[in-house]
């Protein structure tokens, strides 16, 4: 070392000893930790018994933390104190601070700061020191013009240390009749919710306490003036509430602090801390939902899942039922999830259903219906022992991070074909939209597609309700769903019974109409639908008429037998029809040769 660096060393050195209690020296290389002056502290006793026991600084820092750092603090402790991260500080910034909570020698939680700076040598330093005497010196009695002068220059770095942990102070003091005679809010209690300065929140208690939410507001006023009226100082006020913010509505807050007695115990001051914690009750609250999610499944199914989309694997949770050849029943292993689903439905479920099954379970399928609703289930039938019984599976997402892992449960439904004497009352359940009495999707698709495939003609369209978004959110869900039963109605007055008549799901319905080969034919009778919607009433609605917007595609011996084909053709009618103001049909054939138009005018 130069003369030049041992200088600047020692002058980096005894300027850390006029604020900091105890300094230590760990080398680059090997990370050995060596005491290079320790003053009177309150510190820990416990944190030089790790240093001199363990030696090297990583593992110092683990016992340190798990120790003597507090809970809350430990894991941002572990991250900013990590050497990689203090030795890139260091280099960048020359001297780099941590403050947090740690145990002191009563086991009583106190701020600390950590201090690393480069001393141009082959070491780096660390030094401690206490920075909790400032709330310490409050709580005993100093006056306020001291206490002034003291923060009046670490004022703005003390706000900045407590909005990195997302705290605030707050400070209240009495006269000598216990009354309040002063509220001082500090701007990141402030900013925390929304205001900008004392104009827009005054420094009175009114501003936090008018803002508190429902039952909140009347146990922290009973929590706060308990502690307050104890002259026996042992009511300690801690408590959680909901407050109203100015800009993002509500938002769970921590309220704790200790207060500053006269020689009688009457109360002087109060110095406590604001804490948001709405991220820790969001997480909360997802962990019980999850956990009543996966509780309900267990109970009700036999076998339940957990599913990771990304990974495109599956965990067993419980299996009671039926085993899929290749799993273990206590197995924590993940399973690929398409591998299983394949291997289960051609083992268990019956032959007739496994197409309709396999595109039911298939994980995009799965997750384009957890986009729509919160679950996702159906059932199906298995042949056991020349016996047909029936299951159903349900696939519920969890709330995450990423919003990604679903619970997917399994379960006979037998039960529910005793209740209802017969089978064929279970499987028109199974068939059948509650809502409106029609095919559900599943089943109406099935039913085209074996049409189709049995040669059978006829008129194929797909509708839906213009505007529906609107009535739900103009008028509620309760209104929407009038609508929704209504067309179904219209469809079910218009069409005869033998006709397959389904909703898509939301306000999509579907409509296959035997022998309807005619284009003409076609249109009389689309009209008399569209009359039929014409005299719909729905009060609520005031003079928002319904209207359809409907594609149409006329199936003879000639056409494409392919269901998605026509699907998909029949399915663009309709967003052409929605150009148009009220009722309107397109035909597939007036679709294609718009198509041929276009493509005649390109090339010429």
């Amino acid at each position: 070392m130069t003369q030049e660096q041992n200088s600047e060393n020692s002058y980096i050195l005894e300027g850390l000893l006029q604020e900091y209690h105890s300094i230590w020296l760990v080398d680059k290389n090997d990370l050995t930790f060596t005491l290079y002056r320790a003053g009177e502290t309150t510190g820990a006793k416990k944190a030089f018994e790790i240093a001199f026991k363990l030696k090297t600084y990583d593992k110092i820092l683990e016992a340190y933390v798990q120790n003597v750092v507090a809970e809350r603090d430990r894991e941002r402790v572990r991250k900013d104190a990590d050497v990689k991260n203090i030795l890139k500080q260091i280099k960048k910034k020359g001297i780099f601070t941590i403050n947090y909570l740690r145990f002191n020698n009563e086991g009583k939680e106190v701020y600390q700061q950590m201090a690393f700076a480069d001393s141009k040598t082959d070491k780096f330093i660390i030094a401690f020191k206490d920075i909790n005497e400032s709330l310490k010196n409050d709580i005993e009695g100093i006056a306020k013009e001291e206490r002034l002068r003291q923060y009046q220059s670490d004022e703005e770095t003390l706000e900045l240390i407590h909005e990195s942990l997302g705290s605030a102070l707050w400070e209240i003091e009495f006269d000598e009749h216990c009354k309040i005679s002063k509220v001082r809010w500090s701007n990141p209690f402030r900013k925390m919710l929304g205001f900008e300065n004392e104009i827009d929140f005054p420094n009175i208690f009114e501003s936090t306490t008018d803002l508190i939410y429902g039952e909140s507001h009347d146990k922290f006023l009973s929590a706060f003036w308990d502690s307050v009226n104890d002259f026996s100082g042992k009511t300690i006020f801690d408590e959680n509430f909901q407050l109203y913010t100015k800009n993002i509505g509500l938002k769970w807050f921590r309220g704790a602090g200790r207060i500053s007695r006269r020689s009688d115990g009457s109360p002087k001051r109060f110095v406590g801390l604001f804490i948001d914690i709405q991220e820790e009750v969001e997480n909360s609250l997802k962990i019980e939902n999850q956990l009543k999610i996966v509780n309900a499944l267990c109970r009700g199914y036999l076998n339940v899942f957990k599913i990771n989309p990304k990974e495109r694997s599956a965990t067993i949770i419980k299996l009671d039922g039926y085993v899929t050849p290749g799993l273990h029943k206590d197995s924590t292993e993940k399973y690929p999830y398409d591998a299983f689903v394949r291997k289960y439905i051609r083992e268990r479920v019956l032959p007739e259903d496994q197409d309709m099954m396999l595109h039911a379970m298939d994980l995009k399928v799965v997750q384009e219906k957890l986009n729509l609703d919160s679950e996702y289930d159906s059932s199906y039938r298995v042949k056991i022992d020349d016996e047909i019984h029936f299951y159903q599976f349900k696939y519920i997402r969890l709330e995450s991070d990423d919003n990604s892992e679903i619970i997917a449960g399994f379960k006979n439904i037998d039960a529910l074909v005793i209740a209802a004497k017969e089978k064929e009352e279970l499987i028109a359940l199974a068939e059948t939209d509650l809502m409106t009495k029609l095919y559900n999707k599943v089943s109406g698709e099935r039913k085209t597609i074996q049409a189709l495939n049995e040669k059978k003609n006829g008129l194929f369209c797909i509708m839906d309700v213009d505007h529906f978004k609107f009535y739900n959110d103009a008028y509620g869900h309760s209104i929407g769903d009038k609508v929704i039963r209504e067309v179904a109605r219209s469809i079910s007055d218009c069409f005869r019974g033998e006709d397959i008549k389904f909703r898509l799901g939301g306000d999509e319905f579907s409509i296959f109409a035997f022998e309807i080969t005619d284009k003409t034919l076609a249109e009389t009778i689309l009209q008399r639908f569209f009359d039929r919607i014409d005299r719909i009433i729905i009060p609520e609605l005031v003079e928002n008429c319904i209207s359809i917007s409907l594609g149409a595609s006329i199936i003879t011996e000639n056409s494409s037998r392919d269901f998605e084909t026509i699907y998909k053709q029949t399915d663009e009618c309709v967003y052409l029809s929605k150009k148009f103001q009220g009722n309107k049909m397109t035909f597939v054939d007036e679709l294609l040769n718009n198509q041929n138009a276009k493509e005649n005018n390109f090339y010429r």
